[in-house]
């Protein structure tokens, strides 16, 4: 065949290519137009929710989308149900809410669940009776449109966006293909870069953690919790936050630890360094779920050479690294916290009574063991100095003044102390309650405040438990789950009641049981958050002495576990404006012991010099103290303050350069 035509065909073969694809483009039917927002359903003004425990990726998404509802105008109360319905502390939520006689909007697969709901008295009628998937919430008017999510990852950015909007979210081709789109929506409205979440979207259990968490640890998987994420979009959507469930593990040296077991949290470490780059530093992080879905910090304890005398794993797991964000690493930029509960119901129980606190019935009516009284409890605190450090270290002061302090505030509180040596230790009408059992008092206390020994299973233990073996001198995690808590602030300054990941101290190196955990069931108790140390702590071995030398000269000289104890509390009940929120009150005592103008030097959770022949005797107890404690909960809840400000006392400063 001849050149020309061989060029003579190819041209026609392309004109009869490019006349096809026009045909086709003219011809083909018109893609699906997208759903559109056709609801059937009218919404009651207030409402309480309910949905089953999720058991597939799908359930996580029909989850997700219920936070439209969930947050629509307001917070309404959101529980998640297993097969027996809700359990005895959502039933108490309910009725110290005064919702019981509110409908019940439920979405659940399991067809005798809504008879199990009205068996316990709830208000369920036919018409919201639901499944749960995720097309359901869209049933109900009352929203300005559908904003399209395609998996529970997106709908983890998305919720927040459809908060603002006022839309509520639907399955289909997503809006937005990135958590950085979705950040640039909430930047595009306005929304502030003040409180950001971060969730791992694949927590549903520790099967699809192992299968979709890039450098995941297999042994993380004996600590976690599942799906305690499902519920991160309503909190997103409650706050208007920013969602991060996106970054790459990372190797990069950063500080004094092994690169390859915390090259997830490195990995998060960095994004959050480059987000606040571009955003600025969020005021609050909220790390949402359990040390393996979103990892702690695991630093090296080199606190002593003797293997029996530092953790048994020979690591302290560390939370508040994630807030030292700019290039000064002697202070904290960001206020963390963790969502975390001994499960998913137990969480949803905690989220309604962070949201709804200020609905709670103001009263309790508390079951002394001399009878009946009714408390207050937003105003009513207790304060408990446990066996051996109050009565061998000499230190009495902390609760001693914590009581002082409420006072000053307008409150009231039950004092467990000594009643014998050390009682008349001060000038003070700080009297011991003569309650023997202490859950009485937890259990009337929006403020509980603990100075003593403690462990990953049990705090609280006084005197009685030493002397006479009394079960009521100890709080054990069994006993803390049945308790019917308040919406309480719990600060436990001891050691290892917030310990959720690792092994035991010293030769004791078993592995924790999560179920276990004190910090977990106390909070599936009631509490809305919960503070204490991961790991063994230091006591400060005759605090009292400096501590009533300050009551005259303002330097109390508080220092180690003590120092905890006092700025934390200094900043909830004396400078609530500024420091408040128990995130920011976290913060603010991490910044103050590092700063602590009564040291001739300065420490930071990601450095550690075990060469420094001082480390070990002077350093080293100092570098752990900044590292360990942590506060679960909503890092943004703020407890209610009778009388705000200073007042009074304030009895919780090292002199004047302590800010």
């Amino acid at each position: 065949m001849k050149p020309e035509m061989k060029k003579a065909l190819a041209a026609g073969a392309v004109v009869v290519l490019l006349l096809s694809i026009a045909v086709y483009y003219v011809t083909r039917p018109a893609p699906p137009a997208p759903p559109k927002y056709s609801p059937t359903l009218d919404l009651p003004e207030d409402y309480i929710i309910v949905a089953e425990q999720p058991d597939s990726m799908e359930d996580m998404l029909a989850i997700a989308t219920i936070s439209s509802l969930a947050v629509k105008d307001g917070c309404h109360p959101f529980f998640i149900a297993t097969e027996e319905g809700l359990d005895n502390h959502q039933m108490d939520t309910l009725e110290k809410l005064s919702c019981m006689n509110l409908p019940v909007i439920l979405f659940a697969n399991n067809e005798t669940l809504a008879e199990t709901l009205k068996g316990q008295g709830l208000d369920l009628r036919d018409e919201f009776v639901l499944p749960l998937c995720p097309k359901a919430p869209s049933l109900f008017k009352g929203f300005e449109g559908l904003l399209y999510v395609e998996s529970f990852r997106d709908a983890l950015w998305s919720a927040p966006v459809a908060a603002v909007e006022g839309k509520v979210m639907y399955p289909y081709q997503a809006t937005f293909s990135s958590q950085e789109e979705a950040w640039a929506a909430l930047k595009a409205r306005g929304v502030p870069f003040e409180y950001l979440v971060v969730a791992n979207p694949y927590d549903l259990n520790a099967k699809t953690l192992e299968e979709n968490t890039p450098s995941y640890n297999e042994y993380d998987s004996l600590f976690h919790i599942d799906a305690l994420s499902a519920l991160a979009p309503t909190v997103a959507a409650y706050h208007r936050a920013y969602v991060l469930t996106d970054w790459t593990p990372s190797t990069e040296e950063i500080g004094y630890l092994d690169t390859e077991l915390n090259s997830r949290a490195i990995g998060l470490y960095l994004k959050l360094k480059e987000v606040s780059g571009t955003f600025g530093v969020p005021h609050y992080i909220a790390l949402f779920g359990s040390a393996a879905a979103v990892p702690q910090f695991q630093l090296p304890d080199t606190t002593s050479s003797d293997p029996n005398s530092r953790e048994g794993d020979s690591l302290v797991n560390s939370d508040v690294v994630y807030g030292f964000l700019d290039e000064d690493p002697y202070t904290m930029d960001a206020s963390v916290g963790r969502f975390i509960n001994l499960n998913l119901q137990g969480l949803s129980n905690q989220i309604t009574r962070t949201f709804l606190y200020e609905r709670f019935s103001p009263t309790i009516v508390a079951e002394y063991s001399t009878g009946h009284k009714t408390v207050e409890w937003r105003r009513h605190g207790t304060s408990l100095s446990g066996f051996q450090i109050t009565y061998q270290r000499r230190q009495a002061t902390p609760a001693r003044f914590f009581c002082r302090d409420l006072d000053d505030e307008g409150m009231t509180y039950d004092y467990y102390g000594p009643s014998g040596v050390g009682h008349n230790l001060l000038p003070d009408p700080v009297e011991p309650t003569t309650e023997t059992d202490i859950t009485k008092s937890l259990q009337a206390s929006g403020f509980v405040a603990y100075r003593g020994h403690g462990s990953e299973t049990g705090s609280l233990y006084m005197i009685s438990y030493v002397t006479t073996s009394d079960p009521d001198g100890v709080l054990r995690s069994e006993e803390a789950r049945e308790l019917l808590l308040p919406p309480q602030v719990a600060f436990f300054v001891a050691c290892m009641n917030a310990k959720i990941h690792g092994k035991g101290f010293g030769s004791h190196k078993e592995d924790l049981n999560i179920s276990r955990a004190f910090a977990l069931n106390y909070l599936y108790g009631g509490a809305v958050a919960v503070g204490g140390a991961t790991e063994v702590s230091y006591s400060n071995v005759g605090q009292d002495s400096d501590a009533l030398v300050g009551e005259a000269t303002g330097n109390h000289q508080w220092d180690l576990n003590d120092a905890w104890y006092a700025f934390f509390w200094d900043g909830v009940l004396n400078h609530e404006e500024e420091y408040g929120s128990v995130g920011d009150a976290l913060r603010w005592a991490e910044n103050r012991y590092i700063n602590n103008p009564n040291h001739d030097f300065r420490l930071t959770p990601l450095e550690q010099n075990p060469d420094d022949p001082n480390w070990e005797s002077l350093y080293s107890a100092h570098w752990k103290e900044i590292s360990m404690f942590v506060i679960y909960g909503d890092p943004a809840f703020r407890p209610y303050i009778s009388s705000p400000g200073p007042n009074d006392y304030d009895p919780w400063h090292n002199g004047d350069q302590d800010y």
